[in-house]
């Protein structure tokens, strides 16, 4: 299978990477492995101190580098704000949606688990 590495934290490489690849296997020459790698800014888990093992020197150089940031600088102002607004709406109504869900029933809980 073909494959391409691409920087993540550069918006228009990953997309130009996702376009070529979504091209190939729409002409039907299957798939393309697409590496986009990328900095992880937080931790694994919320219990993942990574002060401990991660400079902050090299965080705040990642940051400088985040590409939502770099992307909102290259779009218009106004578009970005309804960008802004349209996610804080769905982030709530997804919220919203998934409070107002029955819980689970406990006696399922393992099914389709496999260890």
């Amino acid at each position: 299978m073909p494959g391409v590495a691409v920087d993540g934290m550069d918006v228009e490489s990953v997309h130009e990477a996702a376009v070529k690849a979504i091209e190939r296997a729409r002409a039907g020459d299957g798939p393309t492995l697409v590496v986009a790698s990328c900095y992880r800014f937080l931790g694994n888990t919320s219990n993942d101190d990574d002060s401990r093992y991660r400079d902050p020197a090299e965080v705040q150089e990642a940051q400088r580098r985040d590409p939502l940031l770099l992307l909102r600088e290259r779009i218009d102002p106004a578009r970005a704000e309804a960008l802004d607004e349209e996610a804080l709406t769905a982030a709530e109504e997804a919220a919203e949606w998934a409070e107002a869900q029955p819980y689970g029933d406990p006696e399922t809980i393992a099914r389709h688990t496999y260890a």
